[in-house]
């Protein structure tokens, strides 16, 4: 089966070919931007949490009379249930991003964007 006399083996070497090792250092050179765009999103997301918050604290404390036509849920607590809510959004995106899926992060941003928009309204008195 092979061309070589019984007894002898070839010497083989431990590193693998040079064109395998290219493709090692690609991998890891990807998985290393994935971790950083990772860290990245999880950075812009909990900075967009921590306006979101503000913007919801600030928008409870105005006592709108928009907000006296809410469900009930929204009062329950003392109007924390609104804010728990909040956090599990939050936490849910932050998750996400951890495990490098896009699409939450980019929901949270579009989420943050039109919570800006209606706190402003509110708080400017446009409603």
């Amino acid at each position: 089966m092979t061309d070589q006399p019984p007894g002898t083996t070839t010497k083989r070497s431990s590193r693998p070919p040079n064109d395998m090792r290219q493709g090692f250092i690609a991998t890891d050179n990807r998985r290393s931007a994935a971790y950083r765009d990772s860290q990245m999103a999880i950075l812009i997301t909990f900075l967009l949490g921590i306006g979101n918050f503000a913007l919801h604290r600030a928008v409870m404390d105005s006592r709108h009379p928009l907000l006296g036509r809410v469900p009930w849920f929204y009062h329950h607590l003392g109007g924390h249930f609104s804010l728990a809510v909040e956090f599990l959004m939050l936490l849910a995106t932050l998750l996400f991003a951890a495990q490098s899926i896009v699409w939450a992060p980019i929901c949270y941003v579009v989420y943050s964007m039109l919570n800006s928009f209606s706190a402003w309204l509110i708080l400017s008195g446009r409603v």
